[in-house]
């Protein structure tokens, strides 16, 4: 190999490097912006959770608070009708 392939062969190398180093950091730039959407992805689907979780919680302490209300309703009617009936006024 003659010294001129050699200079043009170190050029093509020094080339190749430049341009592998330039697609290094346009991959470190994507993988950064790849990581920051995961992350906002993540962080809505967490609120998303916690809004559902709420939500449903909410409801069913609704729900559970009506059912308490009437059994207490239900059983303060059995007791008067017991009292009624024995006082002799039903």
């Amino acid at each position: 190999m003659s010294s001129q392939e050699i200079l043009k062969a170190l050029g093509q190398l020094q080339e190749a490097t430049a341009e592998a180093r330039r697609t290094i950091k346009e991959a470190h730039v994507a993988r950064k912006d790849l990581l920051a959407a995961v992350k906002d992805q993540r962080d809505a689907i967490s609120r998303a959770i916690d809004d559902e979780v709420g939500r449903r919680v909410a409801e069913i302490s609704d729900e559970t608070r009506d059912q308490m209300r009437q059994a207490v309703v239900d059983t303060m009617a059995r007791f008067e009708a017991d009292w009624r009936a024995k006082l002799g006024l039903g």
